[in-house]
């Protein structure tokens, strides 16, 4: 292979260079200047220097930002198959070893970037190499015979990519703001994107809350060229295995997986941080850490918990979830536990934070609070990797939910037969299971394509909207990963706090790995979880593996609404102020909700004007005005 990194143009360091954002453009005119332009509005996300490389009939670079170990030697963008190609790509690349053995790189290889990994692999096996890949990536390569793009994204939609294609001008960055440079593309919000992403709750089709501006989807590989993007999905997870094995031999394999997925994501830190509550995806992630790590290096455990002195109200939900993380932290000698409560700021300046870094509304003022002083505390303590665990629920301690639906869905009636035989010793279980079979078949029987009430309160005339129903877990997983575009945030945290998001749940071996287990194993003695529980044995507390009930993240929300009851009316007086948006989030019923006292904040209603409906829409609004260049 001829692998040649571009030079003449860069100005990289010498040190650690990575979370690398990037930028290319194709079309007419003076693309290098324009390319220029582009990355002078990432810089943000990096100031570690450029490089840039001016082509037949395209432009590329990157901006650089210290992570890994293996990027001192990242030298981009990066030319190879006789100059065919050129390539720029963000990743962190977690299966380096297995690709260098494959491709046969030897010795050499110690010196090659991720980056450079993926071009071999890319130049020995086409567009078949991303789903060969592991880790988090969004690559771009310039197709010099074809005169297009070729782009991917990793399956968790990680590391974000954005594509404009317009007006004879074809372009794809990190960040919308690079887009921006261009002058045909229009600065303003893509209103329709956010009614369908609050209603949907989730984002399920290639536009972005831009303007102009389309995704590369998680989990998919395309090429863009003057006629747009066509993109096609390469992640799937495998099919699910019919009931075999021992219940044991799950539970070594799901730990195996767990502790791998961990172990990926220390690469070049000793000492790191992660998000702790008291259920069973973050202990898991943090104990799984504390034993990796053990005798080595340390585990920064943060928890975010309601104000001191709380009262809890709700019977059915853990309001202060700090007993369990403490007492999880505690099983661990080398785990600091750290405990962060929402300051008297609440989300006033991290709305603002989120705009400029992560150019996305959030769908969740209450936590933003809190997130911002844990990614404060995790930077003052010179703290590099954070790993949360944002995908649990489905994947990581997914608990069988499906065990009846899922082969009536298939018709696959031998092995419903079995699965019902199996819980018969746990009759509530059964109950349950078959009650939620029943209303999901129904429904598909009915109404076709549509599952009742969005879990969303949407804040315009109609307070919910229909959701499409996924008949599988299968479906439902690939559903839920690719709902939350994770890429944007994780860019803006390392922008704004230097802090490298590494999410273990979001790892591709990990979520196959969960995919295929028979669905009976999840449940054990009517216990649902129980694959998890079993796993986790001195990761997580026992008082925390016996514990039913749900985490409520930001209990004392309805305070934080109160206590900043005027800087919620001034947010509604800007949103009136901006037609399109006042329109969009219903700002007289927003208004109504706002004025009004409840007596319970624990009434399901209240909960869903206030939470969903008054919260989500000033979230919504606050970003479409901001996005128009409104500064109040």
């Amino acid at each position: 292979m001829v692998y040649d990194a571009i030079g003449g143009a860069s100005d990289a360091p010498q040190g650690w260079i990575a979370m690398t954002s990037i930028a290319a453009v194709a079309g007419q005119g003076s693309l290098s200047n324009l390319c220029r332009r582009m990355l002078a509005g990432l810089r943000i996300y990096g100031a570690d220097g450029e490089s840039r490389a001016d082509l037949d009939a395209a432009a590329m670079g990157v901006v650089y930002a210290h992570r890994t170990p293996e990027d001192r030697f990242d030298r981009q963008p990066i030319k190879f198959a006789g100059g065919r190609y050129t390539l720029v790509a963000d990743c962190r690349i977690d299966n380096r070893s297995d690709l260098i053995a494959a491709l046969s790189l030897g010795s050499a290889a110690s010196r090659l970037s991720d980056a450079g990994i993926v071009a071999h692999a890319f130049e020995a096996w086409g567009v078949a190499s991303f789903d060969r890949l592991r880790g988090d990536f969004a690559v771009a390569i310039w197709d010099r015979t074809d005169r297009r793009f070729i782009v991917a994204r990793d399956p968790a939609g990680c590391a974000p990519l954005f594509f404009h294609a317009r007006d004879g001008v074809v372009a794809l960055a990190s960040m919308p703001r690079a887009l921006h440079a261009i002058e045909t593309v229009p600065r303003r919000a893509d209103t329709a994107f956010i009614t369908n992403a609050i209603r949907q709750g989730g984002m399920f089709d290639a536009a972005s809350f831009w303007d102009g501006i389309g995704r590369v989807l998680p989990g998919h590989f395309g090429y863009l060229d003057s006629d747009g993007l066509e993109q096609e999905r390469y992640w799937y997870p495998p099919e699910l295995r019919k009931r075999s094995g021992r219940f044991d031999d799950y539970v070594e394999g799901l730990r195996e997986q767990v502790e791998r997925a961990v172990s990926r994501r220390l690469r070049g830190e000793l000492d790191v941080a992660t998000h702790l509550s008291g259920g069973l995806d973050s202990g898991a992630v943090t104990g799984a850490a504390a034993s990796v790590l053990r005798d080595r290096g340390r585990v920064t455990a943060f928890t975010a918990g309601p104000r001191e002195g709380f009262a809890a109200h709700n019977e059915t939900r853990i309001e202060d979830e700090t007993p369990l993380a403490a007492a999880t932290a505690r099983l661990h000698s080398n785990v600091e536990h750290v405990v962060v409560r929402t300051g008297p700021d609440w989300a006033t300046s991290a709305i603002e934070t989120v705009f400029e870094y992560w150019q996305a509304p959030t769908t969740n003022i209450c936590n933003l609070g809190w997130s911002e002083q844990i990614n404060a505390a995790a930077q003052a303590r010179g703290l590099r990797v954070l790993m949360p665990a944002t995908l649990g629920n489905l994947a990581l301690s997914y608990g069988g939910e499906h065990i009846f639906s899922d082969p009536m869905a298939q018709d696959d009636w031998g092995q419903l037969a079995k699965n019902i035989l199996g819980e018969l010793h746990a009759p509530i279980g059964v109950a349950r299971a078959f009650a939620r079979m029943i209303r999901d078949s129904l429904k598909r029987r009915f109404r076709p394509g549509q599952a009742g009430k969005s879990w969303t309160y949407f804040p315009g005339d109609e307070p919910f909207a229909d959701i499409v129903l996924e008949p599988t877990y299968r479906d439902i997983l690939m559903r839920s990963v690719a709902r939350a575009d994770r890429g944007s945030m994780h860019k803006g945290t390392w922008g704004r706090w230097g802090i490298d998001i590494r999410d273990p749940s979001t790892d591709r071996d990990l979520m196959d790995y969960v995919a295929s287990v028979p669905l009976a194993m999840f449940r054990k003695s009517g216990v649902e979880r129980a694959l998890i529980k079993a796993a986790a044995v001195g990761w997580i507390a026992p008082e925390a593996l016996t514990e039913r009930r749900k985490g409520l993240q930001s209990a004392d929300w309805y305070e934080q609404v109160a206590a900043h009851r005027d800087w919620l009316h001034d947010q509604l007086d800007a949103i009136a102020d901006h037609e399109e948006a006042a329109r969009m989030v219903g700002i007289d019923r927003l208004r109504r909700i706002l004025n009004e006292s409840p007596n319970d904040w624990r009434d399901p209603e209240v909960f869903a004007h206030y939470r969903h409906a008054l919260l989500r829409g000033i979230s919504a609004g606050h970003f479409i005005r901001r996005a128009s260049g409104a500064n109040r």
